[in-house]
């Protein structure tokens, strides 16, 4: 056979000269099989070399596998790269290829191999992209390119294609003076800035006139501004810097009352304005501005509540109920409470990061935080989303979706098994605080003289009062752990600069070393949820502000929490365990 064509003919001829993107798509068999053995091998190299993903953070090129299924698998990466596949790379006249070759050929050999001879090739191939793919509406991929230009011949000390290549991007920032209706000329100054451009002056006017001409694209509008101050920053003209600041708090004020009536979305698009503005006037010396940007928020915020409806959907539980009130049948009331105590779960740590995780798979799920807000429309705190990635990577936020997680359980459980058990206990039975002393009495993890006060809460509790009862029982149930963490050797105070000694936050006892070595991690993470986590219940913290609503301490999760501390207490309670082994009764399983 005789090969009219060489692989630098073939891949001109394949890869369209004005593309925007390498696509390994255009790499077919039947035009590999127009040329020889060795050929073959470099097309096959470069097809994989295609199929890589490639990120542009900050002029910084990062490749990695185009595909990267958590847990799965992925595409090809240059990881798999050998040494064979660098000999044939450094081989190959790159400066034949098509210019999307070139770049990410050279690219690939400089940031892999730092081979210098190469990245003028880079350098000059980017630039080349850029003006192949310039245009102001789809301005990501031309404005990626040229920044990637510009940051090799930085990095490499290329003077000539750096001067030259930045004085092309100012100049024509400078011609389309911010009538782009989207994001080129923002994303452009930003990166001269960032380049260390020494001619700002032009560029407060281009920022004007995006300022003036783009008053309902907010997003466009702040940025602008933030720019305008990050020139002052570099002339370090403070006090232009702080009058910009604030006339961009104002600009927020503004905005805020120009949506707040418009619609859902508006209300919340005016909290987050106001909340910025405030920021900014506080910041910036006028207290008395977002003094009065706050009672304007807390105002807004009284109206959240109301357009937050809660989704129902019908569902038939009555074999459910017929079950659960199976379960409770011919039981004394010591049984009955040990019953309750059964159906309860402490949901292990591991099996609550398995959940998330598999949550996680799904790309739609991990493309969004949530936000958790009071009964006052104000928030407490946002969750942000997993990388998808790797979701293990932030363990702090894998955990607030574990808490969040654990929450929607608890809720659930103790809105309606722990609801009919309770219910049941207290239509069957009239009963006294003393008759729940068997969990109490000489209970060794209950505090010194605490014996009564649990058993008044749990009274309260399971009468079904638990706002009343949770007031008791949070702060005594930080006591027990607090105990616990000190018979551990924990140390519970701070010793203050002043002498003085301060007992330890909740949320530093539950981290506590030695109470994390000697408790059950399980148990521990629960409770923490429970009592202190913003993104768990936080009734501890609730509380003890005073901001617990009415609704929330007589709430499923509420009960789940009483509950849970009733599971804890017969853990170490002897006579709990009595009953439990002389009872033929309870002796049949739980099915949850």
């Amino acid at each position: 056979m005789q090969y009219q064509l060489d692989i630098y003919s073939v891949l001109n001829e394949i890869i369209i000269p004005d593309s925007r993107e390498l696509d390994a798509d255009c790499f077919r068999e039947k035009d590999c099989e127009r040329l020889s053995e060795g050929e073959q091998e470099i097309f096959k190299l470069l097809k994989k070399i295609a199929s890589l993903g490639v990120k542009y953070k900050e002029g910084e090129a990062v490749f990695s596998p185009a595909i990267e299924i958590y847990g799965k698998g992925r595409s090809f990466g240059l990881q798999d790269m050998t040494e064979d596949d660098y000999v044939i790379l450094e081989k190959i006249e790159v400066s034949r290829l098509p210019v999307l070759l070139q770049a990410r050929v050279a690219d690939i050999l400089w940031t892999e191999r730092k081979d210098y001879k190469i990245v003028p090739v880079a350098i000059k191939a980017y630039h080349e992209l850029y003006n192949i793919t310039f245009d102001l509406e789809n301005w990501p991929t031309c404005l990626r390119y040229i920044k990637r230009s510009i940051t090799l011949a930085a990095k490499t000390g290329a003077k000539k294609f750096y001067d030259k290549y930045r004085k092309e991007v100012f100049d024509k920032v400078i011609e389309v003076n911010g009538e782009d209706k989207y994001f080129f000329s923002i994303s452009a100054i930003e990166f001269l800035i960032l380049q260390k451009w020494k001619d700002c002056e032009p560029l407060f006017a281009v920022l004007d006139n995006i300022i003036e001409k783009s008053e309902d694209n907010v997003h466009k509008v702040e940025l602008a501004y933030e720019l305008k101050s990050k020139l002052f920053s570099k002339k370090q003209d403070n006090d232009a810097m702080m009058k910009n600041n604030l006339q961009l708090a104002l600009f927020y004020e503004k905005s805020a009352d120009k949506v707040r009536d418009k619609d859902v979305q508006g209300i919340f698009n005016a909290e987050r304005y106001l909340q910025k503005a405030i920021f900014l006037y506080r910041n910036n010396g006028s207290a008395d501005k977002g003094e009065t940007a706050h009672r304007k928020l807390l105002d807004l915020q009284k109206q959240i509540p109301k357009l937050m409806i809660p989704i129902t959907a019908k569902r038939d539980f009555t074999k459910n109920y017929e079950k659960i009130v199976k379960l409770f049948e011919h039981l004394s009331f010591e049984e009955h409470v040990v019953r309750i105590v059964q159906c309860v779960s402490f949901y292990s740590k591991e099996s609550l990061k398995k959940k998330v995780l598999e949550d996680a798979v799904n790309p739609i799920a991990c493309l969004f935080g949530s936000g958790i807000k009071n009964g006052k429309g104000q928030t407490l705190i946002d969750i942000p989303p997993l990388d998808i990635n790797n979701p293990e990577s932030d363990i702090n936020v894998l955990e607030m979706h574990m808490h969040q997680n654990a929450l929607i359980m608890e809720e659930m459980k103790g809105g309606f098994l722990l609801k009919i058990a309770i219910d049941l206990l207290n239509e069957r039975f009239e009963y006294t605080k003393n008759d729940l002393s068997f969990i109490v009495k000489g209970n060794p993890i209950i505090p010194e003289g605490r014996e009564n006060i649990f058993l008044s809460a749990l009274y309260y509790g399971l009468k079904d009062d638990i706002y009343v009862a949770l007031h008791i029982l949070a702060p005594q149930t930080e006591k027990l752990f607090r105990n616990i963490a000190e018979n551990t050797g924990g140390i519970m105070y701070t010793l203050e600069n002043n002498g003085s000694s301060q007992e330890k936050l909740l949320t530093s006892i539950f981290d506590t070393p030695e109470l994390v070595e000697c408790y059950d991690n399980d148990i521990l993470f629960l409770f923490k949820g429970l009592m202190n986590e913003k993104a768990g219940a936080n009734i501890r913290n609730e509380i003890a502000h005073g901001i617990m609503s009415e609704n929330k301490g007589n709430g499923g999760v509420a009960r789940f929490f009483l509950c849970a501390v009733l599971k804890l207490l017969s853990l170490t309670s002897k006579e709990y365990y009595k009953i439990l082994q002389e009872s033929d009764a309870l002796k049949r399983i739980v099915d949850e």
